[in-house]
């Protein structure tokens, strides 16, 4: 895997010293691999969302054989990890926090303001060299969180740009139908007469085994097509590399226990599916798709609120995170929201 010309050859090349804090720049996947272990222990220490921990990151790595990544680590005086960030330069020599694509959260990862601060340091340094008009836009990143505050200020010139914000569902202990617009209830009153009227029965199954959710990637993966075309929109799975880092994704994720998919059958026939994230106290729903000829009953629009209902009120989940920016109508019910944005670095 190449590198840019612009870093330096070594895998470990000391930047700067900040506070008893040394920043070290990494290339390539042999060097970030050796720090798998560290990297997984610093995110699970920072409370880091689901797609800015290794195994969201290393996935999408797998899937980018044309990337180049390299990263920035920070380690104290006793060589412990403080703090980190995985980045990735593309053929067009822009550089991006890997796994943010598709409006995926990013975040800064670190345990300490000293050790954001050196981090910093240490990716400015690092990006002094690039060519010129390359471009370094990272994000989204949390636009609340101090680490994003204390990273911008630490580059001179940096700006942060506003991205839309992500939609949440925060859980006020209340039934579903309190999170549902009118309109929402509506829909869902209307789906379940039709069901009945014209004599269907519908039901939804839930899995988290490996096995089970790898054997239906097939089905899913021709819904989750379907419907963006049907949209009259290209689809993140029309290319190979889309499906590689689709499958990618899920197979790692649901190795590791926290995917869920649910499925919902309308006389035994697949009509939609979700696929979900356990991420600590977060319930986050990575996609959700249903099959145009069952669209009369809003499949998808019942599955949703099947799950939703489950995770906030017989699990008493806090939060349902519906992960990337989304416009509040186009959803299943939101009664708040993380403002996101993208830092901009001169």
């Amino acid at each position: 895997m190449r590198t840019s010309p612009w870093l330096s050859a070594e895998s470990h090349h000391q930047l700067v010293s900040h506070v008893g804090l040394t920043a070290v720049t990494l290339h390539g996947m042999d060097a970030l691999d050796d720090v798998r272990g560290e990297l997984a222990y610093l995110a699970a220490r920072c409370q880091l969302p689901i797609t800015a921990s290794p195994d969201w990151i290393f996935s999408t790595l797998d899937a980018m054989p044309t990337a180049q990544p390299w990263a920035v680590l920070v380690r104290d005086e006793h060589e412990v990890l403080r703090a980190s960030i995985v980045l990735a330069t593309t053929a067009e020599n822009q550089v991006e926090i890997v796994g943010t694509d598709q409006g995926n959260r990013g975040a800064i990862a670190a345990d300490s303001a000293d050790s954001v601060v050196a981090l910093a340091e240490g990716v400015h340094r690092c990006l002094r060299g690039r060519p010129s008009g390359s471009e370094v836009v990272l994000g989204p990143v949390d636009a609340n969180h101090p680490n994003t505050q204390m990273f911008g200020a630490a580059i001179p010139g940096s700006t942060f740009i506003e991205d839309d914000p992500i939609p949440l569902i925060r859980n006020e202990g209340q039934v579903l139908t309190h999170y549902l617009s009118n309109g929402m209830r509506r829909q869902l009153r209307k789906a379940r007469n039709r069901l009945e009227t014209d004599g269907l029965a519908w039901t939804v199954s839930v899995t988290t085994d490996p096995d089970e959710i790898s054997s239906q990637l097939p089905v899913l993966e021709r819904c989750h097509r379907e419907r963006d075309h049907v949209h009259g929109r290209a689809s993140a799975l029309d290319g190979e590399a889309g499906v590689r880092l689709w499958r990618a994704r899920i197979k790692t994720l649901s190795r590791t226990g926290v995917l869920e998919l649910a499925m919902l059958s309308i006389d035994g026939e697949f009509a939609a599916h979700t696929l979900s994230i356990f991420d600590g106290d977060t319930y986050r729903v990575l996609e959700g798709r249903f099959v145009s000829k069952w669209s009369r009953y809003s499949p998808g629009r019942l599955l949703e609120a099947h799950i939703v209902d489950q995770v906030l009120n017989e699990q008493a989940v806090p939060v349902v995170d519906w992960m990337t920016a989304t416009a509040a109508e186009k959803l299943l019910a939101t009664n708040d929201s993380d403002p996101m944005v993208y830092l901009h670095l001169p």
